[in-house]
C-alpha cells in the first residue's frame, strides 16, 4: 500500500518531524486517510471536474475531519 510505503521510505523519513509522524502507529488510520483524500481531490482538479462535484467532495472529507484530528 502507498501510505505503508510511504512511512518506511528512507528519504521521506530524514525529516525528523516526518519520521516522528510515522512512527507512532496511531497516526497510520489519519495518514492513509488523508493521502486517499489529497489524492482523489487531485483527480477531480486534473480531469476538469465540475467545481459543484469538487466542493461536495471536499465537504464529504471536512464532515469527517473530527475523526481524524484531534
Amino acid at each position: 500500500m502507498l501510505v505503508d510505503r510511504l512511512c518506511k521510505n528512507v528519504k521521506v523519513n530524514a525529516n525528523g518531524t516526518v519520521h516522528e509522524h510515522h512512527g507512532n502507529p496511531a497516526n497510520t488510520a489519519g495518514y492513509k486517510f488523508l493521502v486517499t483524500a489529497w489524492s482523489i481531490e487531485a483527480t477531480f482538479f486534473y480531469l476538469g471536474a465540475p467545481a459543484q462535484e469538487i466542493n461536495e467532495f471536499l465537504n464529504i472529507i471536512e464532515s469527517f475531519r473530527s475523526d481524524v484530528v484531534a
